[in-house]
């Protein structure tokens, strides 16, 4: 399995998604990156002026690249202001797609079509 979350200390999960980010190769699917696990992706803890919303702790894919619950990355400006804010969708077949302005209200959507919240 693959495993994307957000880390304090490059080796174990935590919950909150403004501290770091790593992406790793769990050979022994235990949630934990080993020594002997690649890392494939690393990444700096959010700036203090943005905020991430809708998902918490770990996102598992399987073999298949499939994910088990969907998951809705909500990236927003501390200030909560929402024609600023963007997301990331990804679907339990592993399909990621982006929130888009498809109405031209100055706010992205997401996969329904409702404007996306900083709340």
């Amino acid at each position: 399995t693959v495993v994307m979350c957000p880390t304090t200390d490059f080796k174990t999960c935590v919950s909150s998604w403004s501290q770091a980010k790593m992406v790793f190769i769990d050979d022994n699917s235990n949630g934990t990156k080993e020594d002997s696990e690649t890392l494939v992706l690393a990444t700096d803890a959010l700036g203090a002026n943005s905020k991430i919303l809708g998902v918490s702790g770990s996102l598992v894919f399987a073999d298949d690249g499939s994910i088990t619950p969907s998951a809705s990355i909500v990236v927003c400006p501390q200030d909560g202001a929402v024609e600023n804010a963007s997301a990331l969708y990804i679907s339990g077949y592993g399909r990621i797609s982006v929130a888009v302005d498809s109405n031209n209200d100055g706010i992205k959507e997401n996969h329904s079509g409702t404007n996306i919240a900083c709340s």
